[in-house]
């Protein structure tokens, strides 16, 4: 990017990324597993695997995919979509509490603090 360079919004020239091939071969291997092909998934799968430097897998399975796809896009908004893909949030998120900071007013507090 060029730092100098003012661009309207909207009108960039940069690309934006939208899938990234290691994306592309876990869909891949999703699909090979769910139809059966549970070779052409593994080498999907290792191949993402030996780009990372991670040992192969000799054998593979649905779980296992699905465990490759939460490591390998984490961070990356996949997992909500997957969850719903997959029908799985009446397993994960049954009972769950969810928990967040919570931003607190110190207003009155401060100013007795600093005298």
């Amino acid at each position: 990017m060029t730092p100098n360079k003012v661009v309207d919004w909207g009108k960039g020239e940069a690309n934006w990324m939208v899938f990234r091939y290691g994306e592309v071969l876990l869909n891949f291997a999703e699909a090979c597993v769910e139809l059966g092909d549970n070779a052409e998934a593994l080498a999907a799968v290792n191949q993402l695997r030996n780009r990372a430097g991670i040992a192969p897998r000799t054998s593979i399975n649905r779980d296992q995919v699905r465990h490759e796809r939460r490591v390998e896009l984490a961070f990356e908004n996949h997992r909500w979509w997957d969850i719903r893909r997959w029908h799985i949030a009446d397993q994960l998120l049954n009972a769950t509490q969810f928990k967040a900071l919570t931003p607190i007013w110190f207003g009155k507090m401060v100013k007795k603090w600093s005298k």
